[in-house]
Order: structure tokens, then C-alpha cells, then sequence
């Protein structure tokens, strides 16, 4: 008898393909074969070779629609299929036809997109959070410098509004002058770490969504702190992945990235909620905060790191053993049988 065959069908993308690759580990380690698919396969290939599927795309109102027919038409003629979403604001209802809410029964990344993919109307099935291939991570040297002078900042993030690369600027700029021994990395897209030229405390800037995975985590495990400067996410997996290799994070303090970080992670008050336009489809939900605070969060890192060091080792285990109950054995489990 031939093995269950999974397909696992996403869109291209950085956290797509992690997630994707992490869904098809779990399937594996449950002796199911599993192949990822990068786009819209004609249909009837997939039906053919394959038994079931788990689509994983972002809610994005401008290619969804394809991703929604697609879902039901291999459920209606051929066979179960699961899918996964994610979204960072409520999608524009002209865009979402009331015969989506009737075929789709998405399965949301967080709480947070549950609710916005309520607000449009459609019927969620369940919430599973991203899982962390916990495999991967314990071969990651997770080791922390404690001899060094400065202390290690990085950002992960193409170059978007939502992702507040601008923000990240300003911080970089008075850093300069208020917190001296801060230094940072960038990893981002062209125009991203270009912002970052000129800055004598940037030590290195590097491509967004072309390192291998292992080197990321690598460069996030010899992080100090993962400063997350981003208005709007629909999960924040390189909040979840950082705590994982031992490093504490700073974040403007908003759902989703509260559901998935420690309480004693450094966090900058939102001061305002907006739902703003990309002319992306959607209304990304923009959580602003004072960059000030934020500014003061990094010098005050700066010290912990330094000066307290017995102090920083403890958070760094506390937000290590708090990223371990994301599991993804056990939270990709049901979206894989």
C-alpha cells in the first residue's frame, strides 16, 4: 500500500516557506510523504498524485480569491483540504464575496487574525499558532556573549510601512548619542538596507529572504535582543524564533506578538490603533507607539546586558523555556492527519 501523500501548497515568501517546510517536517515525522508546491499547480496534477493538502497563504484579497476557488475546488472533487491563513488588518469586504464565506473555513495563525477574518464575515474553524521545528533549534549554538562591549541588536523585515524600518532609523540615529554601546543588524531588502548606510552602529546589513535558515537562526541566537519595530503583524515569527535561541525580545506591545511573547520581554506602550490602507486589499491594523519609549527600552537593554548580567541569563532562559510549549510536532499535528 502506497503512503499518504501530502501536498503542501503556499505562494513564495520567507515565513511562507519556513512554515511550509516546518509543516511538511511534522507530516514526515507522522510517515507522511509531503512535497511543498510554490504556486497554483493545475488541478488535476494535484489530484492525481496526491491523497490531501494544507494551503498556508497570507489573507491577501488580491490573489486569495484564486487560493479559495482552487481550496474548493480539490475539496469538492477530490479530496479534505485545510487552510491555514494569516492577515495584519481586516480585509476590504467589497473584496471578499459573501460566496467565500459560505465555501472557506480558514484555520487562523493567531487570535488576532481570527478576529479580522470574522470582521470579513468568514466562519473560522480553529486557531493554531506557528510551531517551531524544536529539532532544528537545538542544533543552533544558543550560547550568549557575555565578554563583548556592546550589546547586539537585529531586525528581520522587508521593507514595508507596516514594518516601521523608518521607526528603526530614528532609533539607530539617537542611539548614536543615547546609547553608545548599542549596535545593530539589519537583515532586509535592498531598499531596506540602504537606510542603514551611513550608520557607524550598524555593524552589517544582509538580504532579506536569501539566507539559508540555519544561518538566520544562527545571526538571531547571536543576537543580545530582537528589536521588533513592526506596526502590524499577523503572527511575529521571528518574536517566536528569537525567544527559542535564547533571545530576549523588544516590542511595541500588541496582539498578535503578546499571544507569543514572554511576559518579561521589553515592551513599548501602543499610544494609537489605526486601520490604514497599502492599497493592498486589506486595512492593515497599525499599532502605533512612541519611538522615544522605544529608544529608552534599547538603552535600558544596554544596561541589563552589561551591568546585570546574572539578570539577562535568567530572561534569556525564561523567554527559551517559554518559546518550547510552540512545539510544532504537536501544533501542526492536526493541520498534517
Amino acid at each position: 500500500m502506497s503512503p499518504d501523500r501530502l501536498v503542501i501548497i503556499t505562494a513564495k515568501g520567507a515565513s511562507l516557506g519556513v512554515v511550509a517546510e516546518d509543516i511538511k517536517y511534522v507530516a514526515e515525522k507522522n510517515n507522511i510523504d509531503a512535497e511543498i508546491i510554490k504556486w497554483l499547480p493545475p488541478i488535476t496534477h494535484v489530484g492525481r498524485n496526491f491523497d490531501r493538502a494544507v494551503m498556508f497563504v497570507p489573507f491577501d484579497p488580491h490573489y486569495v480569491l484564486s487560493y479559495t476557488a482552487y481550496y474548493h475546488s480539490l475539496r469538492r472533487y477530490y479530496f479534505p483540504v485545510k487552510f491555514y491563513t494569516t492577515i495584519e488588518g481586516v480585509p476590504d469586504k467589497y473584496l471578499v464575496p459573501e460566496w467565500m464565506g459560505r465555501v472557506l473555513r480558514p484555520i487562523a495563525n493567531s487570535r488576532f487574525t481570527e478576529s479580522c477574518l470574522r470582521a470579513a464575515g468568514l466562519n473560522v474553524a480553529d486557531v493554531i499558532p506557528h510551531g517551531l521545528n524544536l529539532e532544528l533549534f537545538a542544533s543552533i549554538n544558543r550560547q550568549k556573549d557575555l565578554g563583548r562591549d556592546h550589546v547586539l541588536f537585529g531586525t528581520i523585515g522587508f521593507n514595508h510601512p507596516r514594518k516601521g524600518l523608518s521607526l528603526l532609523k530614528q532609533i539607530v540615529e539617537a542611539c548614536e548619542r543615547k546609547a553608545p554601546q548599542a549596535r545593530f543588524i539589519v537583515v532586509s531588502t535592498p531598499d531596506g538596507n540602504s537606510m542603514f548606510e551611513n550608520h557607524r552602529n550598524v555593524m552589517a546589513t544582509y538580504p532579506f529572504g536569501e539566507l539559508p535558515r540555519t544561518e538566520i537562526l544562527g545571526l538571531i541566537a547571536k543576537l543580545d535582543f530582537y528589536l521588533l519595530t513592526s506596526m502590524a503583524e499577523g503572527f511575529g515569527l521571528p518574536v517566536l524564533e528569537a525567544q527559542a535561541l535564547g533571545t530576549p525580545c523588544i516590542h511595541a506591545s500588541y496582539d498578535p506578538i503578546n499571544e507569543i511573547s514572554h511576559r518579561d520581554n521589553l515592551r513599548a506602550r501602543v499610544v494609537r490603533v489605526e486601520l490604514q490602507k497599502f492599497y493592498e486589499g486589506l486595512h492593515n491594523m497599525m499599532h502605533y507607539y512612541d519611538v522615544d519609549e522605544m529608544i529608552e527600552l534599547v538603552s535600558y537593554a544596554c544596561d541589563l546586558k552589561l551591568n546585570r548580567k546574572d539578570e539577562y541569563l535568567d530572561l534569556s532562559r525564561r523567554v527559551m523555556e517559554f518559546a518550547l510549549q510552540f512545539d510544532a510536532l504537536k501544533l501542526y499535528k492536526p493541520l498534517v492527519m
